[in-house]
């Protein structure tokens, strides 16, 4: 039989990973840098919507230019796209249908996000 005390510490591990993964995935969430650490995440980690639509973008403009490229000169590349109105709200909608979902199916606890602006 669990503990009050071991529960507890259960929920907060599960609260902390599911606030990696909304990191992640939307850009929203404050999980723990300990735990971003011990995942090998660097704590200047893109969202996958924000870094997917910008890799997306950058490939269709030069993408066999991009397989040659280093890590810190793709960075620059990704830097230096241009986001228009309309695909920054592309962006919005898509992050805030995403929390959403994830919010639906995380179970009992509500993981609040806001599309980060």
């Amino acid at each position: 039989m669990l503990t009050q005390k071991q529960i507890h510490r259960i929920k907060q591990i599960i609260d902390d990973h599911m606030n990696a993964v909304m990191k992640l995935t939307v850009g929203t969430g404050k999980p723990s840098d300990g735990l971003m650490g011990s995942l090998g995440i660097p704590s200047s980690v893109r969202d996958l919507i924000s870094s997917g639509y910008l890799y997306g973008k950058a490939g269709t403009v030069s993408e066999s230019r991009l397989a040659s490229l280093t890590p810190a000169q793709v960075e620059k590349v990704l830097a230096d796209i241009k986001v228009t109105p309309a695909e920054q709200a592309s962006i919005d909608a898509l992050r805030s249908k995403t929390s959403l979902y994830i919010e639906l199916n995380a179970g009992p606890k509500t993981y609040r996000c806001s599309t980060p602006s």
